[in-house]
């Protein structure tokens, strides 16, 4: 089974887990970026994608720099790659490339719960990964 997603699916999935690990709701986030709630809801599952604008309020909200957000975007989606996951631009690019696929191959597309697990545990290890070592 080939697993797939696409960027802003990850982008949104990255950003949900910072908002919780902040303690931010998701109407919280909407009002710091201007958007409804349902919006937001779709921006964090992947199916909605932020403007420039928005994007830079939402890594403010976050209190993490715009920059140092993408950085952490496109590292998590090397390690997705490198696990075998293809990650599309967008979800029209992921249609096509499984309609050119013929439905030969089954293809499960990542996003939501799955998509959030790896992430997650991705960071999580990068964490301890970076964790200073205690005198043994």
């Amino acid at each position: 089974m080939k697993n797939e997603t696409t960027y802003q699916t990850v982008l949104g999935r990255l950003i949900a887990q910072k908002r919780k690990e902040r303690g931010i709701d998701q109407e919280e986030m909407a009002r710091r970026v201007g958007v409804s709630r349902s919006t937001w809801s779709r921006i964090e599952a992947g199916s909605s994608a932020l403007n420039m604008d928005q994007l830079a309020k939402a890594a403010s909200a976050l209190g993490v720099s715009l920059g140092d957000l993408m950085l952490e975007v496109d590292e998590i989606v090397r390690e997705l790659k490198r696990q075998g996951v293809e990650v599309h631009d967008s979800r029209d690019q992921a249609r096509s490339a499984s309609a050119r696929a013929g439905g030969a191959a089954a293809v499960a597309f990542l996003g939501g719960a799955v998509l959030g697990g790896i992430i997650t545990a991705m960071l999580a290890n990068r964490n301890r990964g970076n964790e200073p070592e205690g005198d043994d």
